[in-house]
């Protein structure tokens, strides 16, 4: 008897998640062709995906962390549901079968200095606890964010697989020598969030500008990129030796990264890390916080460095200027970004689903 699993995709293009999902739900659908999938998301975003046989697409559009969502959700799930798989932790509250959730990390529990808003913290811990109570099985994205989820949750440890993200085989190809930036640069990839650390990075690289010829670029829009040091902001705001590329295609990111002298990471918080290893698969050397998760993802691939302290910061892109110590991190990357793949991250997914199919 064919079983019917639903997904909410709705995430489908938020950076982080929706990586996960483009990558992971194709490739679960292609496996797992004795079973019926139902996506829940923009038609037009899922139109290729709903030419699959066993593929139905229902429109749902309530924005994400709402009390609509709720409502609609539990009004869309087919009745005839055997798995719901929630690939974030906004879960439908009312949804009494068997349910699947994935983690990628409790930040807003772990890093409440950060969350503005004492709403966003009040609906975090309260959809946190509802995870805790109603899922049967939740993956996380790293050992360090399973952790997190027993500290800050209570969650059983026993219901929880951790499930590795993966690289995307593109990232390893050659890439065009046509440079989009004609003179030499270090490369940082993210969001300006307060978490992501950036205001010290900036911090380090005025320290050492003038001790190298290389620039700093950052992928992404300068929009909300505030700090409250009126020296750094002059820096910031009259620097050429600063660049804000804003939005760019993934055949010009992989330009940038493929590019750069090397990477600088200073994140204070992630659940797992992919533009580290999206660069060291495109053989640039990188440079990291020296947090947890990022030692468990990047193990002895990197550089690391204390992201709170911006003269370590500056000690270490000083270190990275030697070509030798890039050279022997080109080596060491390339070999551990082919150590996690999406199609290990699916296979382990399919693994989990079908145990919770067979044993409901």
């Amino acid at each position: 008897m064919r079983k019917n699993i639903t997904i909410d995709t709705r995430m489908i293009h938020a950076s982080g998640i929706g990586t996960y999902i483009i990558n992971v739900v194709p490739r679960l659908i292609q496996q797992m062709s004795d079973c019926d999938f139902y996506l829940l998301g923009n038609t037009d975003d899922l139109h290729d995906l709903g030419r699959e046989i066993n593929v139905h697409v229902i429109e749902c559009s309530a924005n994400i962390y709402s009390v609509k969502e709720q409502i609609e959700l539990i009004k869309k799930i087919p009745k005839e549901t055997d798995l719901f798989w929630a690939p974030h932790y906004n879960i439908p509250v009312r949804y009494k079968g068997n349910l699947l959730v994935t983690v990628h990390d409790v930040f807003h529990l772990a890093m409440k200095q950060f969350v503005k808003g004492i709403s966003k913290r009040v609906y975090a811990k309260c959809m946190f606890d509802m995870v805790k109570k109603h899922a049967d099985q939740v993956i996380t994205v790293s050992e360090f964010t399973r952790s997190e989820l027993i500290k800050y949750v209570g969650c059983s440890d026993k219901k929880i697989s951790v499930v590795y993200n993966g690289v995307d085989a593109s990232w390893f190809n050659e890439v065009s020598q046509e440079r989009v930036i004609n003179h030499p640069y270090i490369l940082y990839v993210g969001n300006v969030k307060p978490h992501k650390n950036l205001i010290n990075l900036i911090r380090a690289f005025n320290q050492v500008k003038e001790k190298f010829p290389y620039d700093l670029v950052i992928v992404g829009k300068k929009d909300g990129f505030i700090t409250n040091d009126d020296e750094l902001n002059s820096f910031f705001e009259t620097s050429e030796r600063i660049q804000f590329t804003g939005f760019v295609d993934d055949d010009e990111l992989k330009k940038l990264v493929h590019q750069a002298e090397f990477s600088v990471f200073p994140s204070l918080y992630e659940g797992f890390g992919l533009p580290p290893l999206e660069a060291m698969a495109s053989g640039t050397a990188v440079a990291v916080s020296n947090i947890p998760v990022l030692k468990e993802i990047c193990g002895d691939a990197v550089v690391y460095f204390d992201p709170k302290d911006h003269q370590d910061i500056a000690e270490t892109i000083c270190k990275m200027e030697n070509k030798e110590i890039r050279n022997e991190l080109i080596d060491k990357g390339n070999q551990k970004a082919k150590q996690f793949t999406w199609e290990h991250c699916a296979d382990s997914t399919e693994k989990i689903i079908r145990n919770m199919l067979s044993s409901n």
